[in-house]
């Protein structure tokens, strides 16, 4: 996005994804060679937009060294609740204190800039940088194709859910759902296809056994890139409700992808996205397992309302992805910033 508008140099530190320990420890080996490679990206630039939280170190040399050049300096921060872990309990108020030295703190939607606006920060914008990540790659099979291969019929309704199998996801709630529509509904074709893989999906697939309803739920494993959108059109209704552990969801890209395709999707209160897609989605609360158990009963019952939430996807997404609109919300936010700073 960036890189459209201005000239930009990207930094990504990537060491973690290498060492085969805890990322603390990677932290202390790099914590030099980091700061070094950052101070040569700051030395020569104009502006400087950082990571916030949890790169509080980074976070912390690009705000020292555009002060001392006299540049500004911009962090996107996506939170929109106090983190409750440990570390971030310890370190939010110094990451407060930081915040209160940049131009400006970018929001990927509503509830991130309602959240920092309650602390009285006056510098902060909306910049829906999280909704150009829901481009997909083009799929070479076509949604009948697609569905032979999974083992779909044609008049079976396919719920989806994609993303990473871990507690925070909520995945087991969705399969105790389905499997409550289904014994209570018996004579409904109806079957859920699980994509991602993760920790708790040994757990996930003992539950389907549990219950009696292999049968009904496929479970797909990690999904590469170029089969991505695949496997969005095959099925027909998307379904994402994470439920708020220690920290809530932050800014899904999943859902905007649903969306993207015109999927009807169900989405839980503990997703930060929410207030910018509420308008598209059904949404139920997180901790209310009758709610999602009329939701999804609701769309498998009532196509005049899948059709209603498939014209609304599309024109929410349209409005909200549009990469001429994210740069102009970017754009603005500098030019209030640095007139504000007088830079």
């Amino acid at each position: 996005m960036y890189a459209n508008i201005f000239d930009v140099d990207f930094f990504t530190w990537n060491k973690r994804f290498y060492y085969k320990i805890d990322v603390k420890r990677v932290y202390l080996l790099d914590l030099f060679s980091l700061t070094i490679s950052l101070v040569k990206k700051v030395i020569d630039k104009d502006i400087v937009i950082a990571l916030g939280f949890p790169a509080l170190w980074e976070s912390l040399i690009l705000l020292i060294f555009s002060k001392i050049r006299k540049i500004p300096i911009f962090i996107r921060d996506t939170h929109w609740y106090w983190p409750q872990t440990k570390i971030s309990k310890l370190l939010w108020p110094f990451y407060f204190r930081i915040l209160k030295y940049v131009n400006g703190i970018l929001c990927p939607g509503w509830a991130s800039y309602k959240y920092w606006k309650s602390y009285s920060f006056k510098n902060v914008y909306i910049v829906h940088f999280y909704a150009l990540e829901s481009y997909m790659t083009e799929c070479n099979y076509n949604r009948q194709k697609m569905r032979q291969k999974l083992g779909i019929d044609n008049d079976e309704i396919l719920f989806l859910y994609l993303g990473r199998l871990i507690k925070k996801k909520g995945v087991d709630k969705i399969i105790m759902t389905l499997y409550k529509i289904v014994k209570e509904n018996p004579e409904y074709k109806v079957k859920l296809l699980i994509a991602g893989d993760g920790p708790e999906r040994k757990n996930l697939e003992n539950l389907c056994e549990q219950l009696g309803i292999t049968n009904r739920v496929i479970f797909l494993g990690s999904i590469p890139e170029r089969l991505k959108k695949c496997i969005y059109q095959a099925a027909d209704i998307f379904v994402y409700t994470p439920i708020i552990e220690r920290i809530p969801e932050e800014w899904g890209v999943a859902p905007l992808e649903a969306l993207s395709l015109g999927m009807p999707t169900i989405i839980s209160t503990a997703v930060g996205s929410l207030p910018d897609i509420s308008g598209a989605v059904l949404v139920v609360k997180w901790v209310d397992g009758e709610d999602l158990y009329r939701a999804m009963k609701k769309v498998i019952e009532d196509e005049q309302l899948r059709n209603y939430l498939s014209k609304r996807a599309i024109a929410v997404y349209r409005k909200l992805a549009s990469e001429t609109n994210v740069k102009l919300e970017l754009l603005k936010a500098i030019l209030y910033a640095l007139k504000e700073h007088r830079y």
